[in-house]
């Protein structure tokens, strides 16, 4: 198994790869954990990682350089990304578009999602999307009600606290 981006995963992902370190068999289970050098991991994580795994220093990634992209290009590859981009071209181009551009593109994808929404879209990717929308006050906050009691039901505390922030 390999997980990317760890640094950026949710108090409960991070926590759930520690105890994965710390209580599967490695005969039986790989593991392939990815951070950015400086990145913020949990205590828990952190020391699951030093006592059950070797580092290795990845080499820098390559950026493919692809040909000319246009602005609009970059913005829906940083929208169709869900937020997730690396992309400092794509970033930027989502940040100088128009506010109103931005949440119409925002609306298009919620409803794409929408359609075939499970619990993990319905955890990250659909609140972002209709929290950053045309109605954050009426959709977003309703996506965002539904989301934060099923996060208190099931027990998410961490994403239980992001979510209400």
């Amino acid at each position: 198994m390999a997980f990317d981006d760890v640094h950026a995963a949710s108090p409960n992902t991070q926590e759930f790869l520690a105890i994965l370190l710390r209580r599967a068999d490695p005969s039986m289970v790989r593991m392939a954990v990815g951070a950015a050098p400086g990145g913020t991991l949990s205590d828990e994580l952190s020391a699951a990682l030093a006592a059950h795994a070797e580092a290795v220093r990845a080499p820098d990634a390559q950026r493919p350089t692809p040909g000319h992209r246009s602005d609009d290009e970059l913005l829906r590859a940083y929208i169709e990304s869900d937020g997730t981009s690396d992309d400092p071209a794509e970033y930027a181009a989502y940040q100088a578009a128009e506010p109103a551009r931005r949440q119409r593109l925002h609306d298009e994808r919620a409803e794409e999602l929408q359609r075939h929404a499970d619990w993990g879209l319905r955890l990250g990717a659909l609140p972002y999307r209709r929290e950053r929308g045309s109605d954050p006050a009426g959709t977003g906050r309703a996506t965002l009600r539904t989301t934060l009691e099923y996060c208190v039901a099931v027990g998410y505390s961490a994403a239980t606290v992001d979510l209400g922030r």
